[in-house]
């Protein structure tokens, strides 16, 4: 088939690579892939990655990603009268879901992925600046509720969202629960300590990793435990990758940018990774890439009880679960690092899931691939 997958994120980042990692598997099952994105170098870039053809936008700096009417002109532009037999539109803002309808007007199936909670009571209730809270609550809402229902199928993330998709009228033949593989590349592979001695850690310190960017109350979780378990013992928090500003008056070592290969190498560094999701609606639509990144790395996962994750945690024991509230998470990181034992045979199971079948990309893509072939079948009996 040819597939058309659509997200607003630029290359490398957010809902992009949970499309180029199924679109990847997809070409692999012999399907014929194009993802359209924002250029990361906000240019236009037409090139080829593991058989998956990118188109790159660029996206201008003045607008919220996905809502640049530039990019979604030249989107539509460049798509014209093109065929695919699938578009599958990762989000519903303007620049995926846009090309998106193009495509379903000219003889596409077309799904929505719906990976993120944006709208009221979402990601936009987090946002600091009350006026862009107003301007973009209708918005945000509007396109994952209502613009999403034109959709002929959904992919959920999570199971939170698939049961907001079958509030949304859909029946349970056009929903596929389609959790991130856990199959993430850690290259090189490397002992705890040379890990260290790479960026300069004490390989005496107990040292508890974090990734990424989070929301505020994340972040107040997080910052109970570096309190609390540094007047406990020995501990260092380490967060990996480019910083939030909300860490800057955090006692944390920071290695700010870094490459894929000094990433794999802080995630080894670590005794446990942390994923502290406090209880608000936005998390609760939410399966973290992350959680991937980490188990890949053979440490065990510290997180709070929201969401889809706990569940793998405690089938699989390859982690610990708090509840979501900051001195339960605190008291949890410290147990867990006062039973070394315990926590190598946790990081063992974490490594041994990445590495099953069964939670591979490869089946996630075979999955998607079934539904796709049932959708398209049901479509030809209406």
């Amino acid at each position: 088939m040819k597939i058309l997958f659509t997200t607003f994120n630029q290359e490398g980042k957010g809902s992009f690579l949970r499309a180029l990692a199924l679109a990847k598997e997809l070409a692999k099952l012999g399907h014929q892939l194009t993802i359209l994105c924002a250029s990361s170098q906000n240019t236009f870039e037409d090139k080829h990655i593991d058989g998956v053809r990118l188109v790159c936008f660029p996206w201008g700096k003045r607008f919220l990603h996905g809502y640049n009417p530039s990019e979604v002109r030249a989107r539509k532009r460049w798509l014209g009268k093109q065929a695919f037999d699938i578009v599958h539109a990762f989000d519903m803002r303007p620049s995926c879901a846009k090309p998106a309808f193009q495509a379903k007007r000219h003889g596409a199936l077309m799904l929505s992925d719906w990976a993120d909670l944006f709208g009221k009571g979402g990601s936009v209730e987090e946002r600091t600046n009350p006026i862009a809270r107003a301007i973009l609550r209708p918005v945000e809402s509007y396109n994952e509720r209502v613009l999403r229902k034109k959709a002929h199928g959904v992919t959920c993330i999570c199971s939170h969202l698939y049961k907001m998709a079958q509030q949304l009228n859909f029946p349970d033949d056009q929903l596929l629960l389609l959790h991130n593989g856990f199959n993430q590349t850690i290259s090189p592979r490397t002992s705890k300590l040379e890990a260290r001695q790479h960026f300069g850690i004490n390989p005496d310190l107990h040292i508890a990793g974090s990734l990424g960017a989070f929301f505020n109350k994340d972040f107040q979780v997080l910052k109970s435990a570096i309190d609390y378990c540094q007047n406990q013992q020995s501990v260092a928090f380490l967060h990996i990758g480019q910083g939030d500003a909300l860490l800057q008056d955090a006692n944390i070592i920071t290695t700010g940018r870094i490459s894929d290969t000094e990433l794999s190498l802080a995630l080894q560094a670590c005794d446990i990774l942390l994923l502290p999701m406090a209880d608000i609606p936005a998390n609760h639509g939410r399966f973290p890439l992350k959680f991937s990144e980490y188990i890949s790395a053979g440490r065990p996962v510290l997180a709070t009880r929201i969401g889809d994750v706990p569940d793998f945690i405690e089938e699989h024991q390859c982690g610990y679960v708090s509840a979501p509230n900051p001195t339960a998470f605190a008291r949890t990181l410290c147990d867990a690092l006062s039973d070394p034992e315990e926590r190598e045979k946790r990081g063992q199971n974490a490594l041994a899931l990445s590495q099953s079948e069964t939670f591979s990309w490869h089946n996630r893509a075979k999955q998607l691939d079934t539904f796709y072939q049932t959708l398209l079948k049901n479509s030809k009996k209406r």
